[in-house]
This record gives C-alpha cells, sequence and structure tokens, in this order.
C-alpha cells in the first residue's frame, strides 16, 4: 500500500498549491486541489468499502450480528479522525480564526459542506473543511449501506450511487447556478466516492495480472483524453459530466498503485519520504490553510511581515508546506498515533474466533484489503511505525 501513501503526498502539496499561488500563475488555472480532493473521494471509498466488505466476510463466516461491526467501524472512525480535527478547531478558535468563531458550530459539527452550500461561496481559512464534513458524512451513511444491504442488491446499489453525482449536480445547476451549492452536498460527490467502492467491489475476488494492469492503464489514459475534451464544454456540461470521467481515471490510478505500479512513477510514490507525507496528510490537510492566518497574527503581534513577505507566490507555499507538514508530523507521533493504538480495544470480530472456514479472526488486526497487497518491500521498515490500510484511513 506504499504507492497509495505517495498518492497522497502528491494529492496534498497539490491542494495547499492551489490555497498558496496567486491567480496569475499558470498552476491556478489547473485546478489541482479541486481534482486532488477527488481523488482522496475516490480513494476513500475504495478502501473505507474494502475495509466494510472484509468485515461482512468475517462477520458473516463466524455467525455474528452487524451491529458489533458497524460499532466498531464507527468507533474507530472516530479514534482516526476526531483527535486531529478537533485539536486544530480549537487551536484556531483560542487564535482567534474570524472565519472559525463566526461558524464554529457548523464546522464542529461537521457540516461545513451544508455552511458553504447554502452562502454560495468560500468563507476564507475554514473553505477547505467541507471535503473533511464530506468524508464523514460518507463515514455515517456508507456502512449502514454496505453492511446491512442484501448481497443481491449491493452491485445495483453501487451502481445507482455512482450515477446520483453527475445527476444531483444537474439538478442543483438548475436550481441554484452556483458551483458551490452544486459541488459542496454529499449527493454531488457520490460519483467519486461510488466509483471508489465499485473498485473495492470488483476487486474483492480478481487476482491482479498483467492483462487487467494494462486495461486500467488503458483506462487512465482513455479518461485523460477525455477529461481535457471535456473541458471545452459549457461550466454546466463539465459540472455534469466530468466528475466521471475524473473518478474513472483516478480509480484507475488507484488500482495500479494498490497493485505496486512499476515504472520510474511507481518508483517515485514508492519513496520513503513521499510514503511519510502521505502518511501523515490528513495532519497536514487540517492544518495548511490555517498558517497564512496564523501568519498574519504573528504580523499583527510581532511586525515582522514586511521583513520575512510570505503572502503570495512560492515562497508562501513552501512556508504552508514546511509548516504543515511539521505540525502533522507532531501531530502524528504525540497524539494520533498513541490514540490510534486504541482500536485494538475495537475489533470487527471477536478475539480468539473461527469462522466457517475456519480462518483464525485476531482481535486487534485491521481488516487487509484483499485488492491491494502491501508492498513487502517495504513492510519490514514499516512494521513498527506505519499504520495499516485501515488505520490510515
Amino acid at each position: 500500500m506504499g504507492q497509495l501513501d505517495g498518492l497522497r503526498a502528491i494529492a496534498v502539496f497539490a491542494v495547499i498549491a492551489q490555497h498558496t499561488l496567486p491567480p496569475e500563475n499558470p498552476l491556478s488555472s489547473l485546478r489541482l486541489g479541486s481534482h486532488a480532493v477527488h481523488l482522496f473521494f475516490v480513494l476513500s471509498g475504495f478502501l473505507i468499502t474494502a475495509i466494510l466488505l472484509s468485515a461482512r466476510d468475517r462477520c458473516e463466516n463466524g455467525g455474528y450480528q452487524m451491529r458489533h461491526v458497524l460499532k466498531a467501524f464507527y468507533l474507530r472512525r472516530a479514534l482516526r479522525i476526531f483527535p486531529a480535527y478537533y485539536l486544530i478547531l480549537a487551536i484556531a478558535f483560542i487564535v482567534g480564526v474570524e472565519d472559525l468563531r463566526g461558524s464554529w458550530e457548523w464546522h464542529f459539527s461537521y457540516l461545513t459542506n451544508v455552511y458553504l452550500a447554502i452562502r454560495g461561496t468560500g468563507h476564507g481559512a475554514v473553505t477547505h473543511l467541507w471535503s473533511l464534513a464530506i468524508e464523514e458524512q460518507f463515514y455515517i451513511v456508507w456502512p449502514l449501506v454496505v453492511l446491512l444491504m442484501p448481497r443481491r442488491w449491493l452491485s445495483t446499489t453501487l451502481s445507482v450511487t455512482v450515477l446520483t453525482g453527475p445527476l444531483f449536480r444537474l439538478g442543483m445547476w438548475n436550481l441554484t447556478q452556483n458551483v458551490k451549492s452544486t459541488t459542496m452536498l454529499m449527493p454531488a460527490c457520490a460519483d467519486f466516492l461510488g466509483t471508489g467502492a465499485i473498485l473495492a467491489y470488483l476487486s474483492r475476488n480478481h487476482v491482479p495480472d498483467a492483462s487487467t494492469a494494462r486495461v486500467a492503464a488503458y483506462i487512465c489514459g482513455g479518461s485523460a483524453a477525455l477529461w481535457a475534451f471535456s473541458l471545452q464544454f459549457s461550466e454546466s456540461a463539465t459540472l455534469v459530466i466530468s466528475g466521471l470521467i475524473e473518478a474513472a481515471f483516478f480509480a484507475s490510478v488507484i488500482y495500479l498503485c494498490a497493485n505496486s505500479m512499476t515504472g520510474v512513477f511507481g518508483r517515485v510514490l514508492n519513496a520513503a519520504p513521499l510514503r511519510f507525507v502521505g502518511l501523515i496528510s490528513y495532519g497536514i490537510y487540517l492544518i495548511h490553510h490555517f498558517i497564512p492566518y496564523f501568519f498574519v497574527a504573528l504580523e499583527r503581534r510581532f511586525d515582522v511581515w514586511s521583513r520575512f513577505p510570505l503572502t503570495h507566490g512560492w515562497a508562501s507555499f513552501v512556508a504552508v508546506s514546511v509548516v504543515s507538514t511539521l505540525f502533522a508530523a507532531l501531530s502524528w507521533q504525540l497524539i494520533e498515533a498513541p490514540i490510534n493504538s486504541f482500536k485494538r480495544f475495537f475489533p470487527y470480530v471477536p478475539s480468539g474466533k473461527t469462522g466457517k472456514g475456519g480462518a483464525s479472526q485476531a482481535a486487534d488486526a485491521d481488516v487487509m484489503l484483499s485488492s491491494a497487497p502491501v508492498d513487502t518491500t517495504h513492510s519490514a521498515n514499516r512494521c513498527r511505525s506505519a499504520p495499516t490500510p485501515e488505520q490510515k484511513q
């Protein structure tokens, strides 16, 4: 799974670039950050669905009730995402970030996306929290679908989920003519999340081979070309159509990375520094958009801004990236990883049980993703500090 960490690292730096580079910079027109967020959605759909499907199999084979899996999933999610999230919000509130203080109840309740959809515009330092609100809402709803839906309906449900995205965006655009209102509610992102889920579903009983890797590469290239072609259409058409194409592109990239992509790009994604940044990318994403506002607070208190100009351009990108990475690394080592260790008290399946197939169910084992084998080249180096796929999610 090391290449997926590398992919996360590239995505989070793309987000920082969009938020720090000025509009006249050529990279700003590419909207790299928006595409990176969509990549995160597809990746979440893939990993979370694979975790839930595997937990469902273990539960059914062992004869256990699904409510135990649901309880474990929600508690483990809370342990993974709440500590860092509420720490950052508390710091921003104490420091006096006005964008947060004026609407704190929306952000503390993971409803930033609803707040921004109602406003129809962004809201400064807290705008980036909309995607985390989408993720949390997905975590609440999706386990009920994957764990409780009859198996004969599951594939149809996943397909309907994918189609919900463009249809919802089409309806919202016709109603509001506003991009934020059209794209920031969870149903508008259903095609990204659902495409990742379908990838997990199809990968459950499939053994990767060279032919499927080639197909994934062809889909990747073809969808990239269609994606670029769709940009010439009107804004409304692009909002509706390009999401599906973009989701197919990212799903093919995720498939290739999950199965250890070869070549130069594979080696880059496997680089240890990039994998570490991907490991802590959640914390980087959380803090990065608050950093410029903290700089402003420093300017007001110490009058240092004129001697250290970091408000625009590549200097700002470097400063925000470095500070965010340092903060996220500290957060991971001191807060997130220790709290994450409490997941061992909330296994999906009771300890020491044996399912009908005779497989031992370890109490504190995170669910293995059958479609995404661990990169054994790096597993020995990562076993002490790196989390399993489920922990990273």
